[in-house]
C-alpha cells in the first residue's frame, strides 16, 4: 500500500503514539507499512501525517539572524556527502548585489530571492502564498534586502496601502500538498516599491531540464543561497552541483506518480538547508551568470507504520534529492512584470475594466480598483487569447485591449 504527501518541517517531532519493538514484530490486526514520498521545504525532517495525507504547518523561520543563531540545528538531511557550501567570496560581488533575503514581517519565515530587473525579484511561491493547507496572508508584509545592503529592506509595490495584488505574480494559486504535487510552478514574482537591485537582475537561462544535467556533468551548476544552519547567516555557495541519477530518484512513472510536469524539474544534489527556498541555481554564460534553476526543497520517501489508517511509526527515511523548479519556463512572465509596464493608476485599470466588460468577459464594477474579480477576468482574456496567463494588469494588456476595439469599432 503506497500513499503520497507534501510535508513542510515543523521543528517538533510528530505526536503520534509509538509501536514498541515488541508490538513492530508482531502488527496487530489493522497495521500495514507504507512508502510516502514527500517534500520537506524547510529541509528538516517533517512530521508524517495520517492517511489520506495531508501536510503538516509550513516551518516558520526567525527574521532576526541573531535569533536564527541561538538556534540548535543538529539535523542535515538535504547535504549530500561533504557540505560544499562555502561562504560568498568578494570576487562574486555580482551576485551578492542580486540576490537577497524575502522576509514576512508578521510570520518571521525567511526565504532567498533574487533580481531579475531593477524592481522584480523572483523566489520560491510557497514563500510568498504558501499552502493549500497553510496559506500565507498578507503579503504587504514582505520585504526584500541585498546580500550586499545594510540599511532598511525594500516592501513589495503598494504595500503601503495594502494594494500588491498587482504587484504579485504567481505560476500556482498555493502549493498544493497533494500529489500530483506543483512543485514545477512554485515560483513568485514580485514587483518592489522602489529599484532595490540597482545593478539590475539576473538573466534565465534557456536551458531545458536535459541541458541543466549535461551542464551538470560538466560542473558546470552551482547554487548560491542563505541557510538558517550556517552561523555567518551571509550567502554561501555550492560548486559542482550533480543532479541526482534515474536510479535513485526512480522511474519517469514513478515521479509522474509524485509530481506535476516533472520535466520541468530539477532533482539536484546541491547542498542545502532552510532559508534557501527561492535560492538560483546558476551557470556561468557568456555574459555572467544565468538562473537554470530555482531551489523549493527536498524530495524524500519514508517507510511509516499505519495503524486503522494513521501513522504510529516511522521506520526509516531516504534523502532521494534535493528539489528545483526549471527557471526557462518563467522568461515570458517576467517580460510581463519587467517589460510591459504595470498599471496601478485608477483610471488606466478602469479603462481595463470597461474593454474587458465589452468583450462579456467582466462584470464587476468599474471603480477602478485592481481585485480578484479583474485578476480573474483578465486571465480569462489571456487564456482566450493564448497569451502567458499573468493576471496582471499592465500598459501592454491595455493596448491589446484598445486595438480590438478599434478593430471591432471599424467593422
Amino acid at each position: 500500500m503506497s500513499q503520497d504527501a507534501w510535508h513542510t518541517a515543523p521543528d517538533r517531532e510528530p505526536k503520534n503514539v509509538l509501536l514498541t519493538d515488541a508490538k513492530r514484530k508482531t502488527l496487530p490486526a489493522g497495521s500495514a507499512t507504507a512508502s510516502v514520498p514527500a517534500l520537506l521545504l524547510a529541509t528538516t525532517l517533517a512530521a508524517l501525517s495520517s492517511a489520506p495525507a495531508t501536510a503538516t504547518p509550513a516551518q516558520q523561520m526567525p527574521s532576526n539572524p541573531r535569533q536564527i543563531l541561538k538556534t540548535n540545528f543538529t539535523q542535515k538531511i538535504a547535504i549530500f556527502g561533504t557540505d560544499d557550501r562555502r561562504r560568498l567570496s568578494i570576487r562574486h560581488k555580482g551576485l551578492a548585489s542580486r540576490i537577497g533575503v524575502l522576509t514576512h514581517a508578521g510570520t518571521g519565515s525567511v526565504c532567498t530571492a533574487f533580481c531579475v530587473s531593477r524592481d522584480v525579484v523572483a523566489t520560491a511561491g510557497h514563500c510568498v502564498v504558501g499552502t493549500l493547507n497553510q496559506p500565507v496572508s498578507e503579503p504587504w508584509l514582505l520585504n526584500f534586502r541585498r546580500d550586499s545592503d545594510s540599511g532598511a529592506a525594500t516592501p513589495i509595490a503598494g504595500a503601503a496601502s495594502h494594494s500588491v495584488s498587482n504587484s504579485i505574480l504567481t505560476g500556482a494559486r498555493r502549493l498544493n500538498t497533494r500529489p500530483p504535487i506543483n512543485a514545477s510552478t512554485d515560483w513568485a514574482l514580485l514587483r518592489l516599491a522602489a529599484p532595490a537591485c540597482k545593478d539590475g537582475g539576473l538573466k534565465i537561462s534557456s536551458q531545458t531540464a536535459a541541458e541543466v544535467a549535461a551542464s551538470a556533468a560538466l560542473g558546470q551548476v552551482y547554487h548560491v543561497a542563505y541557510h538558517r544552519d550556517l552561523a555567518h547567516w551571509k550567502l554561501a555557495i555550492a560548486r559542482a552541483c550533480t543532479m541526482v541519477p534515474r536510479k535513485r530518484t526512480g522511474t519517469a512513472e514513478q515521479l509522474a506518480k509524485d509530481f506535476e510536469h516533472p520535466r520541468n524539474m530539477l532533482l539536484h544534489a546541491c547542498d542545502t538547508d532552510a532559508a534557501s527556498s527561492g535560492s538560483p541555481l546558476l551557470v556561468d554564460g557568456d555574459d555572467g551568470p544565468e538562473v537554470v534553476g530555482i531551489n523549493v526543497g527536498t524530495y524524500v520517501r519514508s517507510r511509516v507504520i499505519t495503524h486503522d489508517g494513521q501513522v504510529v511509526q516511522r521506520l526509516d527515511q531516504e534523502v532521494i534529492a534535493n528539489t528545483a523548479l526549471l527557471a526557462a519556463p518563467l522568461a515570458g512572465r517576467i517580460r510581463t512584470m519587467t517589460q510591459d509596464g504595470i498599471l496601478s493608476r485608477p483610471t488606466e485599470i478602469r479603462r481595463i475594466q470597461e474593454k474587458l466588460a465589452k468583450l462579456g468577459m467582466f462584470s464587476g464594477a468599474r471603480d477602478g480598483r485592481y481585485g480578484p474579480i479583474t485578476r480573474n477576468a483578465i486571465e480569462a482574456y489571456e487564456s482566450r487569447m493564448k497569451f502567458p496567463v499573468t493576471g496582471i494588469a499592465t500598459r501592454g494588456l491595455l493596448e491589446r485591449l484598445e486595438a480590438v476595439e478599434a478593430v471591432t469599432a471599424s467593422k
